[in-house]
C-alpha cells in the first residue's frame, strides 16, 4: 500500500515484495491519493520503472537489511521511546541513515540525532549543510565515544547545537514527526522541541536468538566465521571453515549480523558475491558443483 501524507510525498509499506516491512519516500504529482497495488502489480512496475525500482530497493536495503528470508540482520536497540509511536513515524520523520534525500525531506526544519558516536558526528555535519542540527547524547562529552576531528568540526558548527546528558522520552506527531519530548538528566526537567526528524544512531543488536546455537556467534551475538571460529566452537574437528563460512560447513554468512563485518550495504554486498564463490569452492569436492560461476562480460 501506498499512502500519500502531504502534497508532493508518499510513503509506502513493501513488505509483500520480501516479506519485511519497510517503508520508503518519493515525490508524487498528486497529494492526498491512497494507492492499493497488488504484490504482482509492484513486481510489473519494479521492472519497468527503473528508477523507481532503485529508490525502493536502496530505501529496502538501507533501512532493514537482512540476511535471509529467516529474519537474521540488525535491531536497533537502546530505544527510549514509544516503540509503537516510533514503528508509526519510521519513514515519515523517523530516520537510521542520513542520506541526501533525508536531507532534503527534512531541510528547513530542525533535526535531532540521538547518538555519541562517529557515525552520528558524520551525519550530524552532513545535515548541518541545509538545517539546524540538536546532537542528544546521555554522556557529558562527547570525547569518549567521537573521534577528535569530529568533535572539533561539531563545536565549531554554528548549525549543530549538542545537548548532554539528554534523552528522547516521547514522539510527538499525527502521522508525521512534528517534536519531541526531552529530559534533561542533570535536572531532571523536560522540553518540548519542535522538529522536523530524528535521526537515530544508537547501536544495533544482531537478530541471532532464532539460531537456537546452532552457529557459533561472539560475545556480542554476531555470528563467527573462517579462521575467527575457535576450533572448540567447530561442528566437527575435521571442518577448516572458509573465508565467510560458519562453523557448520556450507552454511555462510555475509553484512552486518557477521562478526567483525564493516557495517555497510556496500560491503554486503561484496560479501555476497564472495560468498557464491566460496559455496562452489566447498561444493566441488563432493562433485556437486559442476564449475565456477560463469563469468559476466
Amino acid at each position: 500500500m501506498i499512502v500519500t501524507y502531504r502534497p508532493g510525498e508518499f510513503m509506502g509499506e513493501i513488505g509483500l515484495l520480501a516479506g519485511q516491512r519497510a517503508y520508503f519516500t518519493a515525490v508524487v504529482s498528486a497529494p492526498g491519493r491512497i494507492l492499493r497495488i497488488a504484490a504482482e502489480q509492484v513486481h510489473a512496475i519494479m521492472d519497468q520503472e527503473l528508477e523507481l525500482s532503485e529508490l525502493i530497493l536502496r530505501e529496502f536495503l538501507v533501512r532493514h537489511s537482512k540476511l535471509t528470508r529467516l529474519g537474521s540482520g540488525l535491531t536497533l536497540v537502546g530505544s527510549r521511546f514509544d516503540i509503537d509511536t516510533r514503528r508509526l513515524l519510521e519513514g515519515v520523520g523517523v530516520y537510521y541513515a542520513a542520506t541526501q534525500m533525508e536531507a532534503q525531506a527534512c531541510a528547513g526544519r530542525p533535526v535531532v540525532i540521538v547518538g555519541g558516536g562517529n557515525s552520528a558526528g558524520q551525519a550530524a555535519l552532513f545535515l548541518a549543510t541545509c538545517t539546524d542540527v540538536h546532537l542528544v547524547i546521555r554522556g557529558q562529552t562527547l570525547a569518549t565515544s567521537m573521534s577528535r576531528y569530529l568533535v572539533e568540526r561539531i563545536e565549531q558548527s554554528p548549525r549543530i547545537h549538542v545537548l548532554y546528558q539528554t534523552e528522547v522520552t516521547t514522539l510527538l506527531g499525527d502521522g508525521a514527526l512534528e517534536g519531541l519530548v526531552l529530559r534533561h538528566n542533570a535536572d531532571g526537567t523536560t522540553s518540548t522541541l519542535a522538529v522536523g526528524g530524528l535521526f537515530v544512531f544508537i547501536g544495533a543488536t544482531p537478530s541471532t536468538n532464532w539460531l537456537g546455537g546452532q552457529l557459533a556467534l561472539d560475545g556480542h551475538g554476531f555470528v563467527l566465521t573462517g579462521p575467527d571460529i575457535p576450533v572448540a566452537q567447530l561442528e566437527s574437528v575435521d571442518h577448516v571453515p572458509l573465508l565467510l563460512e560458519t562453523s557448520r560447513p556450507g552454511i555462510f554468512c555475509v553484512g552486518d549480523v557477521r562478526s567483525r563485518s564493516v557495517k555497510r550495504v556496500a560491503t554486503a554486498i561484496g560479501e555476497g558475491s564472495i560468498a557464491v564463490r566460496l559455496v562452489f569452492d566447498r561444493l566441488q569436492p563432493f562433485g556437486v558443483a559442476a564449475g565456477q560461476p560463469a563469468a559476466r562480460a
